[in-house]
């Protein structure tokens, strides 16, 4: 059995670390397993195959054209003709000339003509990724195999395409994401022990609700100071974090007293298993995705009178009687997001794909 994992996004955004994430869990299991890097930006994507063909540029405008010619380029690469290819990138061009099994991430319609902060480049951002996931669901009948990653992801594709797909939830990296301890964190990460921290963690997409985020920070005790990575917040109880080393990043969920989550709709959320296997108490809305991934494991609020409630949930965290009962419905929670139990489901369904896929490339070349 060859698969090749292939992304276009560099391993730092949510797709790269699910494309390398799942490499690094299934190739104990898959001899034959690769990475491949298709993305126009400049990236040294960790355990990728190093294809000098592959290109990349420094000019924003020229990346769509970019990733599409890397493709293209792998497509022709006699070396790779007798892989199957699990796409699980934004652009989903090569599957009516390469049939393979696809990721779904997210069925999301953005709001980007309501987004107040609106620029060209972000314009132009939105449509490209407009126009891409359209041609994701008209080339999705070219896939072997589908692959949702919440219940909720596949009823929103189903709804908009017909086409079926099996979920497979991401998994915790208790390896990775586990309880530390908090004083030895804060001096490793160089952060002020007089303070309290609440982490928040994404882009600046309209779903995420930067809005609402900068609220809550305004909104917190002198004592607290809310950790944004990613996108920026303006608010003076804020410090803002472009990008974390991947060594420390998992640090700043044992430092925090929380982590926070305000985005209206997700197709996952993949920082939410990232507090839950640090024991990290949630703060999130009341969504359908929220509710499907942590049940009654979370604090929740909704996005009306965001002061009030922000006090409110900061003083539920100093309640033993609380801190308790939500540790508990967290450690069961994390029974359904184990890597063992994940690593096995995907292995049956590459498996399951590479016969079919088998069959209909050539039925007496591949035997698994």
């Amino acid at each position: 059995m060859e698969i090749a994992i292939v992304t276009d996004q560099p391993h730092w955004t949510g797709v790269g670390i699910y494309a390398l994430e799942l490499f690094e869990l299934l190739k104990p299991q898959i001899e034959n397993l690769k990475l491949i890097y298709t993305g126009a930006v400049n990236d040294d994507f960790p355990n990728q195959e190093k294809l000098e063909y592959m290109k990349r540029t420094k000019h924003y405008f020229n990346r769509p054209f970019l990733i599409r010619s890397n493709y293209r380029k792998l497509l022709k690469d006699k070396s790779f003709s007798g892989y199957l290819l699990h796409y699980v990138g934004t652009d989903y061009s090569s599957l009516k000339k390469r049939p393979g099994i696809i990721t779904v991430h997210d069925a999301l319609k953005d709001r980007w003509l309501k987004d107040p902060k609106l620029n060209f480049v972000g314009a132009v951002n939105e449509l490209e990724r407009m126009r891409k996931f359209r041609e994701m669901l008209r080339l999705s009948r070219h896939a072997v195999l589908i692959i949702s990653i919440s219940k909720k992801t596949h009823n929103d594709f189903k709804n908009l395409t017909g086409s079926e797909s099996i979920i497979i939830y991401h998994w915790i990296l208790d390896d990775k994401f586990k309880k530390r301890s908090r004083i030895e964190c804060l001096n490793k990460l160089g952060l002020n022990k007089d303070y309290r921290y609440i982490l928040s963690v994404g882009n600046n997409r309209p779903n995420k609700r930067i809005d609402l985020i900068e609220k809550f920070a305004d909104s917190l005790p002198p004592e607290f100071r809310l950790i944004k990575i990613g996108a920026s917040v303006k608010s003076k109880n804020a410090i803002n974090i472009a990008h974390v080393e991947d060594d420390l990043y998992p640090l700043y969920f044992n430092v925090s007293d929380a982590y926070l989550h305000l985005s209206d709709d997700e197709g996952f959320g993949i920082p939410l298993l990232e507090a839950l296997g640090s024991e990290t108490p949630i703060i999130c809305r009341d969504t359908e995705i929220n509710n499907e991934i942590l049940g009654d494991a979370c604090a929740k609020i909704s996005e009306g009178d965001i002061s009030g409630q922000a006090a409110e949930v900061i003083s539920k965290l100093d309640d033993p009687s609380f801190s308790t009962e939500l540790l508990k419905r967290m450690l069961v929670r994390r029974y359904f997001f184990e890597k063992s139990k994940i690593s096995e489901i995907y292995r049956n369904a590459y498996t399951e794909a590479w016969a079919s896929w088998s069959a209909i490339v050539n039925p007496d070349q591949h035997v698994i």
